[in-house]
């Protein structure tokens, strides 16, 4: 499982200004909109990235 909260802790320990990290709450497992494997127990695919804004 990947930590992202954790991930981005780190960030911000490591020079990135507060301002400019956002953390999504939504919940995969209780969310009708996001892929759950715990919740669906179906397999398929699942698609999520990291994006940099210019300045």
């Amino acid at each position: 499982m990947l930590d992202i909260r954790g991930a981005c802790c780190c960030q911000s320990l490591s020079g990135i200004p507060s301002q400019q990290i956002t953390i999504d709450q939504t919940c995969t497992y209780l969310s009708e909109e996001g892929f759950s494997y715990r919740q669906d127990k179906t397999c398929g695919r699942h698609l999520s990235f990291i994006m940099r804004k210019s300045f």
